[in-house]
């Protein structure tokens, strides 16, 4: 038997037992594209009021079976992030007292699109201020950028190797986000990032080589950032052609960047 279609056996079974609990009013199992079988059975249980459900790890027919207990009002009202979303996107439901957990998903499993251009604008913001790409092309923003090696002058290549890979982290993000697909975990933000439906010209040769650091010299950081530029730059040539940035930049930025807002996430 195939390992998803096994995993699945599992969890449908250990669900059955689990709604014997009081509160129980959904199971859910996490099922994801990439499952193989070194994932552990990942189980979501919401529940209402108090709940002897078990949470935590326990092994079944061999297999890591990891249950968390989530309760549905707090939930219903909870805003979900990005990693949430994406975690419940591919959840086949076990168990659902009156379709409540199937409406729940069908609320919440969703991709604004003015959330998908705020993740994209914020973090070519974030990336101008590394020093990593420069903003001449936004006619509302004024401001001096940094040099590209900023950071080699401050405190060394570790340093800018450092802040190209944090760099990296976003241009990541802006892809998901261009892709309409949610950000995953940070494990498997590179890995499924290989299957997004557009991605620059040889993505995965060049990844491989941003990844590599040949020396710890600034000759090797200046490969690195050549190679970071150019994906960065076929990025945001995609994202003009298909009319995705605002064209008051700085203004949108402001607007809806959440250190910027009236009620920043401390």
């Amino acid at each position: 038997m195939k390992t998803r279609q096994f995993q699945l056996k599992i969890a449908a079974n250990h669900a059955k037992d689990i709604c014997r609990h009081k509160g129980v009013i959904g199971v859910l199992f996490l099922d994801k594209p990439t499952l193989d079988k070194y994932d552990d059975i990942d189980m979501v249980v919401f529940v209402r009021g108090d709940s002897n459900v078990k949470r935590g790890e326990s092994v079944i027919e061999g297999f890591d079976v990891d249950v968390s207990v989530m309760d549905y009002s707090y939930a219903r009202r909870a805003e979900w992030h990005q990693e949430t979303r994406s975690a419940f996107e591919n959840a086949v439901v076990l168990s659902d007292k009156g379709n409540k957990i199937k409406n729940l998903l069908k609320e919440k499993i969703v991709f604004p699109e003015e959330e998908r251009r705020d993740i994209i604008v914020s973090s070519m913001f974030q990336l101008m201020w590394m020093g990593i790409y420069d903003s001449h092309r936004w006619a509302d923003y004024k401001i001096p950028y940094y040099p590209h090696n900023v950071w080699v002058k401050r405190e060394g290549v570790p340093s800018a190797d450092a802040v190209i890979n944090c760099g990296m982290d976003l241009l990541l993000d802006m892809l998901y986000a261009f892709n309409r697909r949610f950000i995953p975990d940070d494990r498997w933000k590179m890995c499924n990032s290989y299957g997004l439906r557009w991605l620059p010209a040889d993505y995965k040769e060049n990844m491989k080589n941003l990844l590599l650091v040949r020396s710890m010299n600034e000759k090797d950081f200046e490969r690195r950032y050549k190679i970071f530029r150019a994906l960065l730059k076929a990025s945001i040539d995609k994202f003009e052609k298909e009319k995705v940035l605002p064209k008051r930049m700085y203004h949108h930025f402001l607007k809806h960047d959440s250190f910027y807002s009236l009620r920043p996430e401390l």
